[in-house]
Parts: C-alpha cells; sequence; structure tokens
C-alpha cells in the first residue's frame, strides 16, 4: 500500500482525478475516508467487472430487486431507461462503485467537481459504455453533518444541479434513448421536479418563489 499527501487540499473531485493519476492497475477504485468496504466486497468487486471487459465501470446498488442474478451488464439506453423510466440507477457515490482504468482516463476522469460530480460522471460514460449491476452491501455509505452530500442537500444544490444536468444529458445528441423514450423521460423528470418544487414551497411557507422557479425551469404543471 502506498500513501501519497497533497500539498494542499484540492477539493474533493480534483483529488479523486489526482488518486486516479497513481493507480497502475487494471481497475480504479475509491474509498472515502469515513466509508467502509466489507472484507469480502474488494474480491467481489473485481471478480464481477472482470466478466465484461468492455464496461466503463461496476454498481452495487443499494437495493436487491432484480429479476436475475448479478452480475448483469446493462446497455446504454438500457441502463439510461432503468434510471430516467424505471427506479433510477444513477444515484450511488464512488464507494460503491469501481471504475475501468483505460475507460477512465479516455474520458477525463470527473469533469464537473460539484456535489453531483458523481452523477455528471455516471451519466456520460453510460451514454458511451456498457455498465455492471453487482450485488448489494459490498460497502457501507456513512452519512453524518457536514459532509458535501448533506450540505447539498441542504442548499438544494444538489437536488437542482442534478435536475439540469439530467436534462443536459436527456437533451444531447448522445442521448441512448430513442426519441419516444426520450420525451417521457423528459417529462416525468419535470413532474418530479415540479412537484419536489412545490413540495419544498408548501414546506417553508413560500409558494410564490416556488413558483417562480417552476417558470424558470419550464417546468409546467399541466396535466400534471
Amino acid at each position: 500500500m502506498k500513501v501519497y499527501t497533497n500539498e494542499k487540499n484540492l477539493g474533493d473531485y480534483p483529488n479523486r482525478n489526482k488518486a486516479a493519476e497513481y493507480a497502475s492497475g487494471k481497475y480504479i477504485k475509491y474509498l472515502d475516508s469515513d466509508d467502509l468496504i466489507y472484507p469480502h466486497g474488494m474480491e467481489v468487486m473485481v471478480k464481477m467487472i472482470e466478466q465484461f471487459p468492455t464496461a466503463a465501470y461496476a454498481l452495487s446498488y443499494a437495493k436487491a430487486h432484480e429479476y436475475r442474478p448479478y452480475p448483469f451488464s446493462l446497455t446504454p439506453e438500457e441502463a439510461y431507461k432503468e434510471h430516467f423510466l424505471q427506479r433510477g440507477l444513477f444515484n450511488e457515490g464512488p464507494t460503491s462503485l469501481i471504475f475501468n482504468t483505460e475507460i477512465f482516463r479516455k474520458e477525463g476522469g470527473f469533469k464537473v467537481f460539484k456535489v453531483y460530480g458523481d452523477a455528471e460522471m455516471l451519466f456520460r460514460l453510460s451514454a458511451k459504455y456498457p455498465m455492471v449491476k453487482m450485488q448489494p452491501a459490498l460497502t457501507w455509505w456513512r452519512q453524518h453533518e457536514g459532509q458535501e452530500f448533506d450540505l447539498g442537500h441542504k442548499n438544494n444544490e444538489y437536488f437542482n444541479g442534478t435536475y439540469l444536468l439530467s436534462m443536459e444529458f436527456l437533451e444531447s445528441e448522445n442521448c441512448p434513448l430513442n426519441n419516444s423514450d426520450r420525451m417521457r423521460a423528459v417529462n416525468r423528470l419535470k413532474r418530479y421536479h415540479a412537484r419536489k418544487i412545490l413540495s419544498l414551497g408548501l414546506g417553508s411557507k413560500k409558494l410564490k418563489p416556488a413558483w417562480n422557479y417552476l417558470e424558470i425551469l419550464n417546468c409546467q404543471l399541466k396535466n400534471y
């Protein structure tokens, strides 16, 4: 094991990219200092992603609710359908992921240095490459006060950022969905976001600003 220390604090995602520069193996595995990977976790992750050499990454989803045994691969279209039209998929952080080093570097690593940088990476990779779903419970993500994810939720940065990010990838020419599914995904996303904004507005008794924000984001409530 080698330990590297930065001379200055690079920040969350620049630090992830810096760490990836030191990687010499076939795969890149992140583990944040406040999280935990179970003793069998690394072995299982490597064995599973090894079965799919063209996959950009493998993901250990938090809940087991599959119709087939793990591991299995999803095409870009299948992955986007599951995330945008079914139960969600691109919601896991680096602790639950293992990356193909070659593809990670080819695609430039993390490019968005905000609390939703993980989601941007998964949207981008999944639009071009297959991904692998692994069994749950390989890691433990510790949630606590003061972490970036917690702060991002309190100021709604994660909520708003992932909405805009999702719209960007759905409207991209590289979106793997056909036009019919893409429009269904856009409308579904707008409905969810509109309801969430109004819920937050009602909870904070700031309904007028919430309504104005809906208009800015073009989240019309007609037929919702």
